[in-house]
């Protein structure tokens, strides 16, 4: 890939119109400032000047190469300030990533917590699905997160902390009678649709084979991507929905719906690492923390 001083090479001689006045402002040889645009062609595969005795100028490649090297440039230059500022500041920047449902409920709370124990750390909070964390942490985008366990564990490693239960939620009217708590998970949804997630959030699966051991079709009329939407749609009498007991907290669910437990159907949810797992830093002093609220939510 192309470094730096190509592209600061290619953007000076395009601004100057002269490889000889591009190389004296950038304290080059004109031989070497020939050579990194040389360079810089041969990986990008075109010609980027019409060179000739007196001046160069840009090909139409080369005009639409500028635009995105001032671009790159510009970004490489934020991004050395920034890491600058925090070298000098002697503050360390974290990422943190979780599921929706964690993301608007746990972690901010932890967040809170750790912002008071450690001011000298900038906490990131990022939400995504399960196929998002897993790519996150491999690009090394977050540093943790908290999520169900991964499909493939080659590159990630799950560390367990706690069982996020299924619960079944329902339309609280416009039904001829409300099945009783205790009925069977075929009763509390008979007559109504199965309002489903997307069949790539984490929580997909665990639904479907509650509702297969149940004895229900898994035929979903309508299919989400979040939690919040198919709320709505259960609120609106249009259906019933599955979903983790994590997320309950988070809305305001009121009159319109009834919860019911699932019984036997949780997902284990944990800490997210890429391998191999780091050692020190904040990074294990939030989870760290994150285990002990967890901890302590258990035995509330």
């Amino acid at each position: 890939m192309f470094a730096q001083r190509q592209l600061l090479a290619f953007v000076t001689a395009a601004e100057l119109g002269s490889f000889t006045r591009a190389a004296e402002r950038i304290h080059l040889s004109q031989p070497a400032l020939s050579a990194s645009i040389r360079k810089l062609e041969e990986i990008v595969g075109l010609v980027l000047f019409s060179r000739n005795t007196r001046s160069v100028t840009l090909t139409a490649a080369g005009e639409r190469f500028l635009v995105h090297a001032r671009q790159i440039l510009a970004e490489m230059e934020l991004a050395i300030s920034e890491v600058r500022k925090m070298a000098l500041s002697g503050r360390e920047r974290i990422t943190i990533a979780g599921l929706p449902s964690l993301a608007s409920s746990l972690l901010p709370r932890c967040i809170a917590r750790m912002r008071e124990a450690h001011p000298e750390i900038d906490l990131e909070l990022r939400d995504g699905l399960a196929g998002n964390l897993s790519d996150w942490l491999e690009a090394g985008e977050v540093g943790l997160a908290l999520g169900a366990r991964p499909l493939d564990e080659t590159k990630i490693e799950f560390e367990p902390l706690f069982d996020d239960h299924l619960v079944l939620i329902i339309p609280s009217h416009g039904r001829p009678t409300t099945p009783p708590r205790t009925a069977p998970l075929a009763e509390q949804t008979r007559g109504l649709a199965y309002v489903a997630m997307h069949d790539i959030t984490s929580v997909r699966p665990l639904a479907d084979r509650a509702l297969t051991r149940a004895g229900i079709a898994v035929v979903p009329r309508w299919t989400l991507s979040h939690m919040s939407s198919a709320i709505a749609m259960v609120r609106q009498g249009l259906g019933f929905t599955l979903l983790p007991a994590s997320s309950v907290d988070v809305f305001n669910l009121g009159d319109d719906v009834s919860i019911r437990k699932v019984e036997d159907c949780a997902r284990p949810l944990g800490v997210l690492w890429k391998r191999p797992r780091p050692s020190g830093g904040a990074l294990t002093a939030f989870a760290a923390l994150l285990r002990r609220d967890i901890a302590a939510l258990a035995r509330i």
